[in-house]
């Protein structure tokens, strides 16, 4: 989908994704809302999420604001807020059942 282009590292907003689309906002936001059943930010996010999962079960030495960064995340709170939202536990408590497994 739109994040297979690796592109997890640009601050992505759903203004950019409607211009890209050739929609207004309102339309976009809309649209997405009605054909996935997800609001395009809380889409967004969860892409971004699963990407830190990744580097977090692959990069043992990256600190946890590295990996929000290389996420797509600007703000280490938010990103800290998004993920235990979505996973339910913080991502340092997924770093260490990750690193429990091993």
């Amino acid at each position: 989908m739109f994040f297979q282009n690796k592109i997890y590292n640009k601050d992505i907003t759903v203004d950019q994704l409607a211009n890209k689309a050739h929609m207004s906002a309102s339309h976009f936001h809309k649209q997405f809302k009605n054909t996935l059943g997800i609001l395009p930010i809380n889409y967004i996010n969860s892409e971004k999420i699963k990407f830190s999962k990744k580097l977090i079960k692959s990069s043992q030495n990256l600190r946890m604001s590295e990996i929000a960064f290389q996420s797509g995340f600007n703000n280490t709170s938010y990103f800290n807020r998004q993920f235990k939202k979505m996973e339910m536990m913080t991502p340092q408590q997924f770093k260490a059942s990750v690193n429990h497994q091993i």
